[in-house]
């Protein structure tokens, strides 16, 4: 049979469970947010939302369960990586207007902190073929001019001048224009036009742009390597504090049992001291 019971909605998370819950979880987050998937893991996973829980119901006016609070850490999470995600993707938009920026509040800088960085994601190395190229101030233009126009000095054009036969006509003084055919069309070009353009100011520019943006790959390719060099880092180190804990749980786990074998052991000789006894006192 259905129950026609009425669920009670729960009342919402205020900003300051909010930010108990995110405490609590920064507490274990080396369990609670660990990757691996096997039983011991999983173990430890549940017995470390069970304390979550119980030290939140113990700070906090409302209970709150454990399925609720493993769930709303989860919905915290999103809602981070939707803030960030939507502010990665105004800053790279295009079309005009103000630029909107959604700031995190204190507990969701916190979450962004032990996510790291499955938060924003690591910058692909391949994704776009653009490259970036920072344009100098005036200052460096100034002084590239000068070195375009010292380059133009260095250097004589007449070598590269082609004659043609117009400039027959020019030197000999005919300006009568209408002596000229469309044969002539089919000449060479003046003097004028016959400059070589591989010399040019604008090579001299894209010569000194494409050393900017050789020097900027390798600035990225070297921030990259650093970048990945941190993360290898901070892995082994989480690993190396990860196990550290298991040695001491299994440690802890051996004394107790220790020591519940050792009152057992006990307790049973003292039962059989008091059964002694209660015989000796009936044969009396």
């Amino acid at each position: 049979m259905c129950s026609n019971e009425k669920k009670v909605r729960a009342a919402n998370f205020t900003a300051k469970e909010e930010a108990i819950l995110t405490s609590l979880v920064k507490q274990y987050e080396h369990v609670l947010e660990c990757k691996k998937t096997d039983a011991v893991t999983n173990q430890q996973k549940t017995e470390a939302w069970s304390n979550v829980a119980r030290e939140f119901n113990v700070v906090n006016d409302s209970h709150r369960s454990e399925a609720v609070l493993k769930k709303k850490f989860e919905n915290l999470k999103k809602r981070v990586k939707k803030k960030l995600s939507e502010n990665k993707t105004y800053s790279m938009g295009t079309g005009g207007g103000p630029y909107k920026d959604t700031p995190l509040n204190d507990t969701e800088e916190g979450i962004k902190d032990i996510l790291g960085p499955r938060a924003e994601g690591f910058q692909s190395q391949f994704d776009g073929d653009a490259i970036e190229i920072e344009i100098p101030e005036t200052d460096d233009l100034q002084v590239s001019n000068e070195m375009i126009v010292e380059f133009a000095n260095d250097h004589d054009y007449s070598s590269t001048v082609k004659p043609s036969a117009t400039d027959d006509i020019e030197n000999n003084g005919d300006k009568n224009w209408k002596k000229y055919t469309p044969n002539m069309l089919k000449r060479k070009k003046s003097a004028a036009l016959c400059v070589n353009t591989t010399d040019t100011s604008q090579g001299v520019i894209n010569k000194k742009i494409s050393q900017w943006a050789e020097a900027k790959t390798k600035l990225e390719e070297s921030r990259m390597e650093g970048v990945l060099e941190e993360q290898k880092v901070k892995l082994k180190h989480t690993e190396e504090e990860h196990k550290l804990n298991l040695e001491i749980k299994k440690t802890k786990s051996e004394f107790e049992l220790e020591c519940m074998k050792e009152e057992h052991k006990l307790k049973m000789e003292i039962l059989k001291l008091q059964k002694d006894m209660l015989l000796k006192n009936v044969k009396q």
